[in-house]
C-alpha cells in the first residue's frame, strides 16, 4: 500500500533546515476492540523499503501507537515521526558561498580609494549579483515561504544601495571641493585635508556595514545551527 501525505515545512531556517513529519494512521470504521494498529515487533518503524532521496536525509524515525476515545469508544491510532534534514551541500556552493563573498564585496568597496570611480560600478555589480541571488531562492521554495536568508539578502540589497549613495558623496567630495587659496602650498593642505576627511568616512561606513554584517551572520547562523 502506497500513501501519499502533506507535511507542514517551516522554511525559516533554508537551506539548513530540519523538517519533522508526523504521519498518523487511525482506523474511522472499526473500534480497538476489533482492530489494534500497531508495529508488528516491538522495533517500531523499520526502514527496509527506505529509498534514499536526493533532496532530504532521513536523520531518525519515532513510532508509538496510542488510544483515542470517539464519542465514547477506544480507536487506536499509530504515529509515525520522521525527522528530515536537507541536503545542503549543493545551496552551500551556488547560494550560500556567493551570498557570504558579495556581501564581503560590499565592505572592500569601502576600502578602495576615494578617487577610484569604479566603486559606484562595483556596488552596481553586487546589487544585480544580489538580486539573481534573491530570484534563485524564490524558485527554489514556494511563493510564500518566508527564510532568514531571504530577508538577509533583502536587507544586503539597502546596504548595498546605501553603499552606493556613499560611494558618491564621497566621490563628489574628492573632485567637488575647491580649496580657498591660490598658492600651493594651501591647495596641498586643502588636498590632505580632504584626504583625511574621505577617509575618516570611508572608515566609519565601514565599520558599521562590518558590524551589520556580523550581527546578521550570527542571527542566521543561530537559526541554521
Amino acid at each position: 500500500m502506497r500513501v501519499t501525505a502533506n507535511c507542514p515545512l517551516d522554511f525559516t531556517a533554508f537551506p539548513y533546515d530540519v523538517q519533522k513529519c508526523n504521519l498518523t494512521f487511525g482506523t474511522w470504521a472499526y473500534h480497538a476492540h476489533d482492530i489494534i494498529l500497531g508495529p508488528s515487533q516491538d522495533e517500531g518503524a523499520t526502514l527496509d523499503r527506505y529509498h534514499e532521496n536526493p533532496k532530504w536525509k532521513l536523520m531518525n524515525t519515532t513510532a508509538y501507537f496510542h488510544y483515542k476515545n470517539y464519542k465514547g469508544a477506544p480507536f487506536s491510532e499509530y504515529t509515525v515521526i520522521l525527522k528530515l534534514k536537507r541536503q545542503s551541500s549543493q545551496y552551500s556552493i551556488k547560494l550560500t558561498v556567493p551570498c557570504v563573498v558579495t556581501s564581503l564585496f560590499v565592505l572592500i568597496s569601502f576600502l578602495l580609494p576615494s578617487a577610484a570611480g569604479e566603486k559606484i560600478v562595483l556596488n552596481a555589480v553586487l546589487l544585480l549579483c544580489l538580486i539573481i541571488l534573491m530570484l534563485y531562492v524564490n524558485m527554489a521554495l514556494p511563493g510564500d515561504a518566508e527564510t532568514m536568508l531571504g530577508c538577509f539578502l533583502s536587507f544586503d540589497i539597502f546596504l548595498v544601495f546605501f553603499g552606493a549613495l556613499v560611494s558618491a558623496a564621497v566621490y563628489n567630495i574628492h573632485y567637488g571641493f575647491k580649496t580657498a587659496g591660490d598658492d600651493d602650498d594651501d591647495k596641498i593642505s586643502g588636498y590632505y585635508r580632504k584626504g583625511i576627511v574621505i577617509r575618516v568616512i570611508d572608515l566609519i561606513f565601514f565599520l558599521i556595514f562590518l558590524a551589520v554584517f556580523i550581527v546578521g551572520a550570527i542571527i542566521i547562523l543561530r537559526y541554521w545551527y
